[in-house]
């Protein structure tokens, strides 16, 4: 896992990894597989939450929601935490 990728970085490529498990097409081996490198690149995404500090873009997006609904990617984001 390259260490120097951001976060969106990161999650783009946690998206891409659902993307594929998802998949019909997808055998039980490369799934497998994907699930390695799900957990990987999630481990990768924790570090990069715990010891940097967010950017101007990402310090918006954490501020609280007063809709109470939670957006579209954090949704994504959880379903691709659920499965690791």
């Amino acid at each position: 896992m390259d260490t120097k990728a951001s976060l969106h970085e990161l999650v783009d490529k946690l998206d891409n990894i659902l993307n594929q498990v998802r998949s019909p097409q997808t055998p039980l081996e490369k799934s497998l597989d994907l699930l390695d490198e799900a957990v990987t690149v999630g481990l990768e995404a924790v570090k990069k939450v715990d010891i940097e500090p967010l950017s101007p873009s990402e310090s918006l997006k954490s501020e609280p929601c007063h809709d109470n609904m939670a957006s579209q990617e954090d949704r994504d984001l959880q379903e691709t935490v659920e499965i690791v």
